[in-house]
């Protein structure tokens, strides 16, 4: 007995990239392959001279999607991250932007306030350590920097495990690996302990519980996913801005060891949360099976990106751009205690880095959106300001100059954090836009370890940051010349494929160049 039914099979061929839209009538028999579902290769083919052609640098919109809607970089995955038979939401779509998706909203904020807060906390625990282990400045470095490395590196697993496995289980094992990492902290009386056990542990956590809370949203989130990525990037601003004299204060009135079990029993207390994502189970299974059989035949990764010369180039460019930017994470906080500045006050910086981020994201992602606002131009502008601003805090001795200069570096580092997704799309386009962000987040990785570790070396070395803060911010600001490199390639991209659209516009299916 055969059934025909009719729906939009809505196939993302990125796990955060523009959704590509293919309506198919599907006639499933019984014992029979479902047939009339399109290949994800095919419709990358269909539409790649139509997102090539939108995604230039002087675009407007962050991005923009095949009917014509704005769309940030996150877009709506279908459901392939449940068991057969289980979808997280009904066929009506009718869950999406209100109810409980706005629980799942305040949920993915409330684990971004801790993942987030205590990833900016870096350099109070860098401090923390120094005082309670008494090693040399690079030594105690490997500690955070590791455990930022890990946080970044294993961003493509999350992805895959939060696709295979479900959001919700991914978040949950996050979570409690973050608090067996921390407990197992609080006992550890050597420095590689530590990198096993917060470094390895905690960092492994923190980078699956982030993905987890990034991808969840795609799935309850249409029209207003832009804003609720925001609520999220607050929540991680404001657990910043929390934690840091938090645990600066733990820290002094409770010690070391039992600061991480506090941090610990809230990371456990988190992962009772993560039950918020569980799906609910779909009136229409069958039609489930066909599409995540469908999403299934996917590849788990474009190696195609790496022969593409800009985004080998932003990758360039962004990775000496890292080596300057997480110094002032762990090292700012004992910078100013080395210059007279107390503890409390100096573990305060690093809130003015967080509401500084969190006003960047806001400002320059709405200036970004303006049609004659060149991208490109504001995140060199970002990466100059960030390069001179690693300068100042060598020369002054005021804490009010040193506050007015953490504020302007969160403020720019927020323009290049919400602009960074925007880039890679523009370079790679939506289809490929997830490969693109996974590579660069693994790749970046290293860079974001050796830089705070090669500050910490000339430290030991000089018994000085002047010279560490003048190198690193001296590359911050290289990086910013060399991406207009990046805009060449980009420009030369978009040029070739508008000039193959103009050949074509005479074709049987002209409106694939054009909207």
């Amino acid at each position: 007995m055969e059934q025909s039914r009719n729906f939009t099979c809505e196939a993302n061929e990125t796990g955060l990239g523009v959704k590509v839209l293919a309506e198919e009538s599907i006639k499933v028999s019984t014992g029979e392959e479902p047939r009339g579902v399109q290949s994800p290769d095919n419709n990358i083919e269909k539409y790649q001279c139509q997102s090539e052609h939108q995604f230039s640098p002087d675009a407007g919109t962050k991005t923009e999607g095949f009917k014509g809607e704005s769309r940030t970089p996150g877009c709506d995955e279908p459901h392939p991250d449940e068991e057969a038979g289980i979808t997280p939401h009904s066929d009506n779509e009718s869950h999406y932007d209100r109810g409980w998706a706005w629980v799942v909203c305040a949920t993915a904020a409330l684990m971004e306030f801790f993942v987030g807060g205590m990833i900016t906390s870096s350099g109070v625990i860098y401090a923390a350590l120094i005082e309670e282990f008494d090693k040399s400045r690079v030594d105690t470095a490997w500690v955070s920097a590791l455990a930022v490395s890990t946080y970044y590196g294993f961003f493509p697993l999350g992805t895959v495990l939060s696709e295979r496995f479900g959001c919700w289980v991914v978040a949950l094992v996050g979570c409690l690996a973050c608090s067996i990492g921390l407990l197992s902290s609080s006992f550890a009386t050597s420095f590689p302990l530590l990198y096993f056990t917060y470094s390895l542990l905690w960092g492994l956590g923190a980078s699956l519980v982030y993905f987890a809370n990034l991808l969840i949203l795609t799935k309850y989130f249409k029209a207003r996913l832009a804003f609720a990525n925001g609520l999220i990037a607050l929540g991680g601003a404001i657990g910043g801005s929390v934690l840091s004299p938090r645990i600066q204060q733990m820290f002094i009135h409770i010690g070391l060891a039992n600061m991480f079990r506090v941090l610990a029993g809230a990371y456990l207390l988190l992962s009772a949360f993560s039950v918020v994502y569980r799906p609910r189970r779909s009136v229409l299974p069958q039609l489930s099976n066909v599409i995540t059989a469908h999403v299934e035949k996917r590849r788990l990764f474009d190696w195609g990106i790496l022969k593409n010369k800009a985004f080998l180039m932003w990758i360039v460019v962004v990775s000496i751009f890292m080596l300057g930017y997480m110094v002032p994470f762990v090292h700012l906080v004992r910078l100013a205690e080395d210059i007279g500045i107390d503890k409390t006050r100096a573990s305060l910086l690093l809130t003015f880095v967080t509401v500084g981020s969190a006003l960047g994201r806001v400002i320059f992602g709405r200036i970004s959106d303006i049609r004659r606002f060149n991208r490109m131009y504001i995140v060199q502008l970002a990466f100059l300001v960030i390069g001179l601003s690693n300068f100042v805090v060598t020369v002054t001795k005021s804490y009010l100059i040193l506050a007015m200069n953490a504020f302007t570096f969160g403020l720019f580092a927020g323009a290049y954090l919400i602009l960074n997704p925007v880039i890679v799309c523009d370079i790679l386009g939506p289809n490929k836009v997830s490969y693109g962000l996974g590579m660069s987040f693994f790749l970046l990785s290293i860079p974001r370890t050796v830089g705070p570790l090669i500050a910490g070396r000339i430290f030991d070395g000089l018994q000085s940051y002047a010279f560490a803060f003048y190198i690193l911010g001296g590359t911050t600001c290289l990086s910013a010349f060399l991406a207009s490199f990046v805009s060449i390639l980009i420009q030369r991209k978009v040029d070739v494929k508008s000039e193959g659209c103009k050949n074509n516009e005479s074709s049987a299916e002209p409106d694939f160049c054009h909207k």
